[in-house]
């Protein structure tokens, strides 16, 4: 079994546990995970992700996971003029601007309007950091869709350790089953002897 894998970026042989990739130095040789999707998604290279950096980590996303949370909906209105929010940012701008919570309406001045009403500014999604904004619907301090996504995968990780341990269990049966059933026969064996013999 050889130890090497293709660099994610270069295509480059290189060892299981080389960082950064020996010849075109990305810190990420065996790719980057989605914060959207989970840990448990294929990887990615960074050149097709997209990234955010929150204080000191950087959180990867693939492009279309991004789109999807932080799209600013069609019914999504000013809480003063009802203008459209969506009018006037886009995904992408929410995505790399940090400062979401001092957003004022372009139309009528209203302030902090992709905040939440009764939260305070700043709040990020605990699943992906991505911003929990005010068209967002949440459970806690996740977005719906991220704890859902959360809550199926802890089921599937879960659904996987039951399995395996009965396939364990059933294992263990069967070779103690094996054993009980060779005891038996050679104690039938020796009463066979026993009496053929007497």
């Amino acid at each position: 079994m050889t130890n090497l894998q293709p660099c994610i970026e270069c295509g480059a042989l290189i060892s299981k546990s080389a960082w950064p990739c020996p010849k075109c130095k990305t810190h990420n040789p065996q790719g980057v995970h989605c914060s959207v999707c989970g840990y448990w998604s294929t990887p990615i290279s960074e050149k097709e992700a997209l990234s955010r950096t929150n204080e000191a980590n950087i959180r990867w996303y693939h492009p279309e996971c991004a789109k999807r949370i932080l799209s600013i909906p069609a019914d999504a209105l000013c809480r003063d003029c009802r203008t459209p929010l969506a009018s006037f940012w886009d995904w992408e701008t929410i995505l790399k601007d940090t400062n979401r919570d001092n957003k004022s309406c372009p139309n009528c001045g209203a302030k902090s309007v992709l905040v939440k009403d009764g939260m305070s500014t700043g709040h990020l999604c605990i699943r992906c950091e991505l911003p929990l904004l005010s068209f967002h619907e949440l459970d806690g301090l996740y977005h719906a869709s991220c704890h859902a996504d959360m809550n199926k995968e802890a089921k599937e990780i879960i659904g996987q350790a039951e399995d395996k341990l009965r396939r364990e269990q059933e294992d263990a049966r069967r070779s103690r089953g094996g054993c009980s059933g060779i005891i038996l026969v050679l104690l039938v064996l020796l009463v066979f002897l026993r009496v053929l013999f007497s």
